[in-house]
């Protein structure tokens, strides 16, 4: 399973990152992510939950392009400076569901960056629960599950 995801994110590295040159700035959050959902051709019904944490700002949504095999996932991070707000995906999609439920990721991590330079753990999944608590180096935590996907996530800042 390892695998899979590791060959999805070679495959979709290539569509993952932003020039700060290539960042439109918005007025407003709202108009920051309606922006973005256009720009990866999603609807606003892909968007599988928003967070902050570590005083950034996360969407997480589904890949529109994968739906008839598994649901992709991505984490953007809506970056703000001066007033103003901006979308900024740093990475590629990471597969959590297949058609295959077998093939089902029931967690995965990943590092993700803002565009204000700070780390964060990126922890999301599947399950058929109605909560989950998601271990990490930090202690123990309650992932936002998504109920009609059955997808959780978590974003965590990584201390040094």
């Amino acid at each position: 399973m390892r695998v899979l995801v590791l060959l999805l994110s070679i495959v979709l590295a290539g569509c993952a990152s932003q020039d700060n040159e290539e960042l439109n700035w918005f007025d407003t959050y709202n108009e920051a992510i309606e922006y973005g959902l256009k720009l990866e051709e999603a609807k606003p019904s892909d968007v599988l939950g928003e967070m902050e944490s570590g005083g950034e700002h996360f969407v997480v949504y589904k890949d529109p392009l994968l739906d008839e095999d598994g649901i992709g996932i991505a984490t953007v991070n809506i970056a703000e400076e001066n007033g103003k707000y901006a979308w900024y995906r740093a990475d590629s999609f990471v597969k959590i569901t297949d058609k295959n439920p077998q093939h089902n990721i029931k967690q995965v991590s990943y590092d993700t960056k803002t565009r204000s330079g700070k780390d964060f753990l990126v922890y999301a999944g599947y399950t058929k629960n109605e909560s989950i608590t998601v271990d990490t180096p930090e202690g123990s935590i309650q992932a936002e599950i998504n109920p009609s996907t059955g997808i959780y996530f978590s974003v965590i800042p990584i201390k040094e």
